[in-house]
């Protein structure tokens, strides 16, 4: 805290991201929707990490740094700033624009390829119901777990004591320690995490939107 808490608001940059990227290839582009799907979703993905990446951050330095602990939020925030200047707030972008734009590309490229399955089968004038709308978006959200492998780098990245190790040496040293299962534990709780995630966010999002309008 607050961190957690501040993260659930990161879905804001991704829908208003992808949403207007899809709304300007609809307007100025013949792509089919999976195109503007992958396109649009990477698109939101690079905007999230931009955002998010501070907050994971300070997030990780208050769970791993033990003389930390019992600190406010922002003696902690000036801490980072102190000892690693801003950049330091940015600590694993790299590997987190890579995860995130991989991420909600294929998110939403298997969304739009579900959902125009689900409409070629019904036939052209068919309107997806809710239930196709959260059946669609946990696959989407299942198969970006793809990117579990990023999750983990970003971590070991983010801890407190990975001072002065650039992006790619961590990723060595994770592997000599742990071979390929430091960049897959938790695979399976990662698979529900984000596919019931991704079922919320575009399925019971996509209603609350329709019923504002």
């Amino acid at each position: 805290y607050p961190y957690g808490l501040l993260q659930m608001g990161k879905g804001i940059p991704v829908l208003f991201t992808q949403g207007e990227v899809k709304y300007q290839l609809d307007k100025h582009t013949d792509l089919s929707n999976t195109n503007k799907g992958i396109i649009s979703g990477i698109s939101a993905g690079i905007s999230q990490a931009f955002i998010i990446t501070p907050l994971q951050r300070l997030k990780t330095s208050a769970l791993t740094d033990t003389a930390s602990k019992g600190s406010n939020s922002s003696k902690l925030l000036f801490n980072v700033i102190k000892n690693e200047g801003v950049s330091g707030l940015f600590k694993g972008l790299q590997p987190m624009i890579m995860k995130r734009s991989i991420d909600w590309g294929l998110r939403f490229g298997v969304i739009s390829r579900c959902n125009q399955y689900i409409i070629n089968k019904n036939g052209p004038g068919y309107e997806l119901t809710p239930f196709d709308k959260v059946c669609t978006g946990f696959i989407g959200g299942a198969t970006s777990c793809i990117t579990m492998p990023f999750d983990s780098w970003i971590a070991n990245c983010q801890k407190h004591n990975q001072t002065n190790i650039s992006t790619i040496q961590v990723a060595k040293n994770m592997y000599n320690e742990a071979g390929i299962l430091a960049f897959t534990r938790g695979l399976t709780m990662r698979i529900l995490h984000s596919g019931y995630h991704t079922a919320w966010m575009v399925g019971i999002g996509s209603i609350v939107f329709n019923k504002i309008s």
